[in-house]
């Protein structure tokens, strides 16, 4: 199973120009969002969208604005990808922790495979192997 930096280095490989604002990598990173959040919530176990949008903005490519994270974690709820449970912080303040189902597992491994294929035909297709 990867670990979560060897992941964040292949996104960030391959969206480095993300700032530019090209359109199609506007459309990438759309595409992104979801494998992003469920590989910070299997590696953290349980998370809560502010967590998950700090884990990500460890790679600046990886920075998502909140509204799409949250949209995003709304999907993958509805979905049955992630299941919810309500708490509170340390603060008292009220929290969704997400965490991920056998459903979202499955569905992580399937965006796993589906990557690890786009990203070795790319690779190949930049060696000129195709």
């Amino acid at each position: 199973m990867p670990h979560r930096a060897v992941i964040f280095l292949g996104v960030h490989s391959l969206l480095r120009c993300v700032l530019s604002k090209q359109p199609w990598l506007a459309q990438i990173r759309k595409g992104l969002i979801e494998f992003c959040i469920l590989e910070v919530i299997h590696q953290d176990g349980e998370s809560y969208g502010y967590a998950i949008m700090r884990s990500l903005d460890h790679a600046q490519a990886l920075r998502f604005n909140e509204s799409a994270v949250y949209l995003a974690l709304g999907r993958l709820l509805k979905s049955g990808a992630l299941s919810c449970r309500h708490g509170t912080s340390d603060t008292g303040r009220k929290r969704r922790y997400f965490k991920l189902t056998p459903q979202g597992y499955e569905h992580l491994n399937q965006i796993r495979q589906d990557w690890t294929s786009l990203t070795e035909a790319i690779a190949l297709l930049q060696g000129g192997k195709l």
